[in-house]
């Protein structure tokens, strides 16, 4: 079976959908006036209701009496505090960095090869979205908006359900929604009410889930250029054998890789600078989500939203272990680089050519890494360290957790005169 010739663009879509779906065109592409006018109105109105929200949960957390709340309300709460963080640090990093990340891009498009051979030789199929990363995404989102929707199909669930068993006049609706600092009227519930919090919710979700995510799929696009580049220049200088007779042609061959090393490695340092505050961040509050989503399910069980909540984290995790593959990945093939250079038959050419080479040879001393500004280089280790202080951690806190529960437990009923 032929190999798919991919475009560039088509590397690309999937980060560019992800903000367009929240009414934002990442790269400015041409569009019709009334298109370019619908996206922009949708725009504002997300990030209107994103903000809205954000207001009212930090209004009730103001007025929350923590000693009178439940854990797991706290823990729901913990989590939402870290995602909306996280969420809207990375989309604001897009929107402070707007103009490098359309610089980065369109050096990437200059570097892209253009004929139909040059992409067999650069084999563009093997750095394309594979179907276990798609389904990956696929399932991060699914999971997103199984834990939002999952309130309504529950509410849908028992209405049926009561129907059913007592009748059209008895079964009542529930209301069930998703974000806890969001409150309906108890008494008097009313559907046009609850159909437009929950399309607040939605929109809510929106943004948060999709600038969680299309940040970081930006980046993995990034890399996974630079990391097609480095692999064929390391391919190409392994097989490639010079000779002094054609000293001139050698010398041309190797001042193009050196020069196309150079603007990889340029190109990177400018992605660790754009990505570099949002991915130490990233590191951060993917361990505290991961904690506190962990403790909410111990405490919760699963039910409906404990299963959605599960989904959740591990298509999180496994966001993660994404970012951290491709670090270790640019790292492994900008090496393979140096590797080449040694390996391949050096020994036959001029000293010109040498000299050339040993350019190469000095700057994959340091490989381009994929850092968290500058204090940690993501890698397949870092994964494995920072996965086993969130078990440490989680461990720790549910077992304080556990001793808090039973404290209180034990003091309401000593002031209430009964024995614990």
């Amino acid at each position: 079976m032929a190999p798919v010739l991919y475009s560039f663009d088509d590397f690309f879509w999937m980060p560019e959908t992800a903000f367009r779906l929240m009414g934002y065109d990442a790269l400015r592409r041409s569009k019709s006036a009334w298109l370019e006018l619908l996206m922009w109105v949708f725009y504002i109105f997300c990030g209107v209701i994103h903000t809205f929200f954000n207001c009212i949960m930090i209004y009730r957390l103001y007025e929350m009496d923590f000693k009178e709340t439940h854990i797991s309300l706290i823990m729901r709460y913990a989590t939402e505090i870290t995602f909306v963080i996280n969420s809207d640090t990375k989309f604001v990093t897009y929107l402070w960095h707007r103009s490098s990340i359309q610089r980065v891009h369109a050096r990437l498009a200059e570097l892209y090869p253009q004929t139909t051979p040059m992409r067999l030789q650069y084999q563009v199929e093997k750095y394309y979205w594979s179907r276990a990363l798609r389904i990956l995404i696929a399932l991060y989102f699914g999971a997103s908006a199984l834990m939002v929707e999952g309130p309504l199909l529950e509410s849908m669930y028992m209405y049926v359900r009561d129907w059913l068993h007592m009748g059209r006049q008895h079964a009542q609706f529930s209301y069930l929604h998703y974000y806890p600092f969001i409150s309906l009227d108890a008494e008097k519930p009313s559907l046009v009410g609850y159909i437009g919090t929950y399309l607040g919710e939605n929109l809510h979700s929106l943004v948060m889930v999709n600038s969680n995510m299309g940040m970081d799929l930006w980046m993995v696009c990034f890399v996974g250029q630079l990391c097609m580049h480095f692999d064929y220049i390391g391919r190409t200088l392994q097989a490639y054998q010079p000779d002094r007779q054609h000293d001139v042609a050698d010398c041309e061959f190797l001042a193009h890789l050196v020069v196309k090393h150079q603007r990889l490695m340029e190109i990177q340092k400018e992605i660790n600078s754009i990505f570099g505050g949002s991915l130490i961040l990233n590191l951060i509050t993917t361990a505290g989500v991961f904690c506190t989503v962990g403790v909410y399910i111990l405490l919760q069980g699963l039910d409906l939203e404990g299963v959605s909540y599960l989904i959740f984290i591990f298509t999180a995790i496994a966001q993660l272990y994404l970012i951290c593959y491709y670090g270790e990945l640019i790292t492994s093939l900008s090496t393979y680089v140096g590797q080449a250079a040694y390996s391949h038959t050096w020994h036959n050419a001029s000293q010109a050519y040498k000299k050339l080479l040993l350019l190469i040879m000095l700057r994959s001393q340091r490989p381009a890494e994929l850092s968290a500004m500058g204090f940690l280089a993501l890698s397949v280790d870092t994964f494995k360290q920072l996965m086993s202080v969130s078990y440490v951690c989680l461990d720790e806190d549910y077992d304080t957790i556990e001793y808090y529960v039973y404290y209180n437990k034990n003091e309401k009923l000593e002031l209430s005169g009964l024995d614990p």
